[in-house]
């Protein structure tokens, strides 16, 4: 966009050393969510195919950005005055921009109208990104009302209303992911096997790698954090991370 328009890029600043860090590496040796993949007890098949993904990234199409955006920046774009908010969770840079005048929110990946974004994939990966994630979302929560604008999707719905339900539906998975460790699920990916996928209800074996990846590393995240809030125990063996009662 900077290329072709002459578009001043801005990012959150919660990307600044997550870009740095990609950046520096060229080819990268694995993706960072290789690691956390072998920890979930993926089988081996699943974490090669997600390293031949890794080994075709092209790193030589970045560029750094013009500069990074701060927590309640206020951004002009003609007569509109968009106020920056911070909501890591997506990303631990994550931004929407808020038009309180016009009573519009421009949501980014973070509230989206059809499906959850997924969370913590990025470069440097927080300590709990869907601890993150939930709380930008009663963040957002306590701003005033406003309509949806996301990255993608249909526009018009409340904001408030759309986090409303995505916080219903990771209460939801975390009982889900609960119940499964009940049954003896002992690993992320042992119990993303037990949950359904996307809004088709899809079983784990029929997602491509890509999309494995994101629910098993979704599934994670929920598992550490029921381990944070004391309902499972978790333990590592080896690299692997167990989850039991």
């Amino acid at each position: 966009m900077r290329s072709r328009f002459g578009t001043t890029v801005l990012l959150g600043e919660g990307e600044r050393a997550g870009f740095e860090d990609m950046l520096a590496k060229a080819p990268p040796p694995e993706i960072p969510q290789t690691p956390y993949l072998r920890r979930s007890g993926a089988p081996t098949h699943v974490v090669d195919a997600l390293r031949r993904m890794g080994a075709n990234i092209d790193l030589s199409v970045w560029t750094r950005p013009d500069g990074y955006v701060a927590d309640g920046e206020v951004v002009t774009v003609g007569d509109a005055r968009l106020t920056a908010r911070h909501t890591p969770g997506h990303t631990q840079g994550h931004f929407l921009f808020h038009d309180l005048e016009r009573t519009l929110m421009f949501t980014g990946d973070h509230v989206l109208p059809h499906i959850t974004p997924s969370i913590g994939f990025e470069q440097i990966i927080a300590a709990s990104p869907l601890r993150d994630y939930l709380a930008s979302l009663e963040l957002v929560r306590s701003f005033p009302d406003a309509l949806l604008l996301p990255g993608h999707g249909p526009i018009g719905q409340s904001v408030h209303d759309r986090v409303d339900e995505l916080i219903a539906h990771h209460g939801q998975r975390l009982d889900e992911t609960l119940r499964a460790v009940d049954r003896g699920a002992d690993t992320a990916y042992a119990i993303a096997e037990q949950l359904t996928w996307t809004s088709g209800h899809r079983r784990l074996g029929e997602l491509d790698p890509f999309n494995t990846m994101l629910a098993v590393l979704e599934t994670l995240w929920h598992a550490e954090l029921l381990a944070e809030r004391g309902h499972v125990q978790a333990h590592d063996v080896g690299e692997i991370r167990h989850f039991t009662r």
